[in-house]
């Protein structure tokens, strides 16, 4: 299993607390993380973001921002 990332808790807490929901569209992850509509399918793609359901799960975004 893999480990958490440094500080993945606190930046989950962080976004939570802004108000995103748990699972959001493509494009509401591209806001959050500044990027294109485009970046975020090359980064599903290329696996660093998870999608299920055709969602993305609030904390796929923040063990982005983590690193």
């Amino acid at each position: 299993m893999a480990r958490e990332q440094p500080n993945y808790r606190s930046t989950l807490e962080m976004l939570i607390d802004k108000g995103y929901p748990m699972s959001l569209t493509r494009g509401e992850a591209a806001k959050i993380l500044c990027l294109s509509y485009k970046k975020i399918a090359e980064l599903i793609k290329k696996g660093f973001i998870k999608e299920k359901c055709g969602k993305i799960p609030l904390g796929s975004v923040a063990n982005y921002l983590c690193g």
